[in-house]
């Protein structure tokens, strides 16, 4: 499931799937990755060490987005 948050001047895009959760910072262009399951506080971003599954992940969101500017683009 993909989502947006925005908090304190950051814009998030974001992924939770099962133990996963993986989120994308549009300005600053940075990946972050987290296993809940192994660290519910998100300490450590595992990007280093998924980069498939981040990949999977960006690819999942440019999906997203790309299909949500195409259903609510200015185009309308």
């Amino acid at each position: 499931r993909a989502y947006f948050y925005v908090a304190e001047d950051r814009f998030l895009l974001g992924i939770r799937e099962g133990r996963w959760k993986y989120l994308f910072d549009v300005r600053e262009g940075v990946d972050e990755l987290y296993d809940l399951a192994a660290d519910p506080a998100e300490a450590s971003n595992a990007v280093a060490r998924e980069p498939p599954r981040v990949a999977r992940f960006r690819e999942r969101l440019a999906a997203w987005m790309e299909a949500t500017r195409r259903r609510y683009g200015a185009d309308r």
